[in-house]
């Protein structure tokens, strides 16, 4: 019987062909074979300026970028002790770290309080009791000892998604803050962590993104472990009371780990090594996807944490493939099951013309007609300021204006095929 490590032990690098194990340098060698979870590197102390556009590069030095992108990148975690020179975000762009003026320009709506450990009668199954205030109630919470996670000020955000979206090929490099495309593959946000006392503890977890983090102020200790989920759509976070998304969590984490429990890490949702890195003030570290982690406040202090995520290979397929379909009638009609008309008969009709829609679509191009070149470069990137953000408030339609530009619509198409029961309303799912 193949036992549960078998399943998924660490891959060679060898083994996957992804280039060589160990990259030589001037400065040294980079042996990405060891079976940890973390690769740990000395680096020079550099200034990490948001705005360069070598950012990826001043992070990861002395690691060369291509390398980390061919061996490491969503693979294994890396950290960088440099001792970084983070001046230019700390002054330019996060208040020299005053946590009044941050908690003010945040890009979140609110701001999530993590209750101290000891609040309210302790805390002794480890999950996280948090709160969601706003900005103006934060900030006596997180004076008396509470931590505090929100949205970085949005001209960091901004400056550090689109870099690192480019940088990464993540998405193609596709970033839009407006939101306003809809063509855009790529996404992220940057986080602020603020603890004011050490102590703070973020239990067992694992995240969907891919994860660049930099301590500004403070240390903090992680301790990481390789997940068994690949690719996950869903993080794992068994350090919350939330147990409403256990069933969500579960059902994703189970498609490529099939005995994935939903827990503390174990043989069913982990493997290898626990292994552990202190990160100090301008140390820079990188996380993939699926990482079991734990974090602790060894001092208080301020980092930030740039998440980015991507359109997967089947949604962007299956969202194409809708277009296609929905140029025939058939597939248009709605679902209806009566009589002697059967729902599942109609679908199976409908299932057999597949192979010609999808022999029409590699006529006209398949991937390259999906993925034109267009969208495998990365956009010039624009600031979008306050100013252009209001602008789109003040053009966004309140609810109780719907039904008249309904009727007006209505009224301005007679004669047409247009009814008002053709208009349909659509809804938002919120994981």
């Amino acid at each position: 019987m193949t036992s549960l490590a078998d399943k998924r032990s660490p891959p060679s690098p060898a083994s996957q062909g992804r280039g060589a194990s160990e990259v030589k340098k001037s400065k040294g060698t980079f042996d990405v074979s060891k079976s940890g979870p973390v690769l740990k590197l000395t680096g020079t102390s550099s200034a990490i300026d948001p705005s360069s556009p070598t950012f990826l590069q001043d992070l990861l030095s002395p690691l060369p970028r291509d390398f980390f992108l061919r061996n490491l990148f969503r693979k294994k975690a890396v950290h960088i002790a440099s001792k970084n020179n983070v001046q230019s975000i700390v002054e330019n762009y996060m208040y020299h770290l005053d946590m009044r003026y941050v908690l003010e320009e945040t890009s979140s709506d609110n701001v999530f309080v993590w209750l101290a450990p000891n609040f309210g009668g302790g805390n002794d199954d480890k999950t996280i009791r948090s709160v969601e205030v706003d900005s103006e109630s934060a900030l006596p919470l997180f004076e008396c000892g509470h931590a505090t996670y929100c949205r970085a000020p949005p001209e960091l955000e901004q400056l550090l998604v689109s870099s690192l979206l480019r940088d990464t090929g993540l998405g193609c490099g596709q970033f839009d803050p407006s939101g306003e495309r809809s063509t855009v593959l790529g996404r992220g946000e940057v986080e602020v962590f603020a603890a004011s006392r050490a102590g703070h503890t973020t239990n067992w977890h694992t995240d969907f993104q891919e994860n660049f983090t930099i301590q500004l102020s403070g240390q903090k200790r992680w301790t990481l472990k390789q997940g068994r989920a690949t690719h996950p759509l869903r993080g794992c976070t068994p350090h919350y009371r939330a147990p409403d998304a256990v069933e969500g969590q579960l059902k994703s984490a189970r498609l490529s780990a099939h005995e994935f429990e939903f827990t503390q890490p174990d043989e069913t949702n982990s493997f290898g090594t626990e292994e552990s890195v202190l990160l100090q003030p301008g140390d820079s570290f990188y996380f993939p996807a699926g990482m079991w982690h734990k974090v602790e406040t060894v001092e208080a202090g301020v980092s930030i944490n740039v998440s980015l995520m991507a359109t997967n290979y089947a949604s962007l397929f299956c969202q194409s493939l809708q277009h296609l379909l929905l140029k025939h009638d058939g597939w248009r009609e709605a679902v209806a099951n009566f009589d002697n008309i059967s729902a599942a008969d109609t679908l199976e009709n409908l299932m057999s013309t597949l192979p010609g829609i999808l022999t029409n679509l590699e006529a006209s191009g398949g991937a390259r007609a999906i993925l034109p070149p267009v969208l495998l470069r990365p956009p010039q990137f624009a600031m979008i300021g306050e100013d252009e953000e209001d602008e789109d408030d003040n053009n966004e339609v309140e609810e109780g204006d719907v039904e008249s530009i309904v009727e007006e619509a209505v009224d301005a198409h007679k004669g047409s095929n247009y009814s008002s029961s053709s208009a349909t309303s659509s809804g938002v799912n919120e994981d």
